[in-house]
Parts: C-alpha cells; structure tokens; sequence
C-alpha cells in the first residue's frame, strides 16, 4: 500500500479520476480540514503540482489545458488567488503553467488594477510571490509593447515607430541617419 499523506484528498481523487477516465472534475472543491473552497483555477494548478510531484507527463498537459481554457472565464480574483499555487507549489524550472498565468496577468492586469478589490489582491500576490513580479517584470522588459500584427496575429511583441510626449503631443523621436 503506498500512502499520500502530505497531498490533499480532493487534489488525489482527481488524479485517481485521470488514471481512470482519462480527466479530472473540474468543480471547485473544498480542502478537507480547511475552511475555505478552492477555486477552478486553483485546483488546476494543484493537480499539475501533483502531476509534476508524481511525473503523470500526460496529467501535467491536460492541467495546464484546463488552467488556461478557465483562464478565459475566470475573474481576476481568481486569477490573481491562484498564483501563489501556480508558483509556489512547482520548482521554477517547470515554467508550463507559470508561462500561462504571467502572459494572462500582462495582457488583463492592467485594466483591472483600478479596483481596490483588485488591487488588495495585486498587492498580497506581490508581497507572498515575488517569482511571479519577476516574471512580470522580465515580459515588460522582453516585450514592452504589444499588440495585433496583421500577419502573426494578436500578442505580439512590437516596435515602435514614433513616440510623442504625452503632455505635449510633439514627436520625441531621434531622426534617423
């Protein structure tokens, strides 16, 4: 008999469910002895952490898919409640699902942060996982504008042309040789 004593029964049972069907629920569920439900996004990035904790290749896929297919439906604040899972349950060098949340957070954080509620929990994910404004950070740097190219479709990195003061509107660019 080989004992999982340290992983929560709910996040084991859909392992279990994947070893036999091939998936896993999806429904928020509660942590036994806790008082709090997990959310969508939350037990997606457990069930990867369990995948990659047992070496299930095929689960560590089908958990990201679920993460990021949810991520379409998901509120920021259950987004922004499921990084310190996505980021401190996995080594870093297990960038799958830490490469979803950080594209996702560059692409709505912004227009959302505006919110308090928002905002409180920006700054508590800031506070207890400092990987993932890292990572943040590094997208800003590696991609500092993006947008929709007509050739390669949307998100992608670009250049600029021409930059205008923003108080002014005059043009700042340097004139090319």
């Amino acid at each position: 008999m080989y004992k999982m004593n340290e992983d929560s029964l709910s996040t084991v049972d859909k392992m279990i469910d994947y070893f036999y069907t091939g998936n896993y629920d999806v429904e928020p569920t509660a942590q036994i002895g806790q008082a709090r439900n997990l959310s969508v996004l939350q037990t997606h990035a457990r069930v990867f952490a369990l995948a990659d904790k047992y070496h299930v290749d095929a689960l560590l896929l089908l958990s990201v898919a679920h993460y990021s297919n949810r991520l379409q439906d998901a509120d920021i604040i259950e987004f922004l409640d499921s990084v310190p899972d996505v980021y401190q349950l996995t080594p870093d060098s297990i960038r799958q699902l830490r490469d979803k949340a950080v594209k996702y957070a560059r692409f709505n954080l912004a227009k959302h942060i505006v919110y308090a509620s928002v905002k409180r929990a920006y700054d508590n994910v800031a506070n207890t996982t400092p990987d993932f404004i890292k990572d943040l950070l590094d997208l800003y740097m590696e991609a500092p504008l993006v947008g929709k190219c007509w050739n390669c479709g949307p998100c992608q990195a670009l250049e600029t042309v021409q930059s205008r003061c923003l108080q002014c509107g005059k043009d700042t660019s340097l004139p090319t040789c």
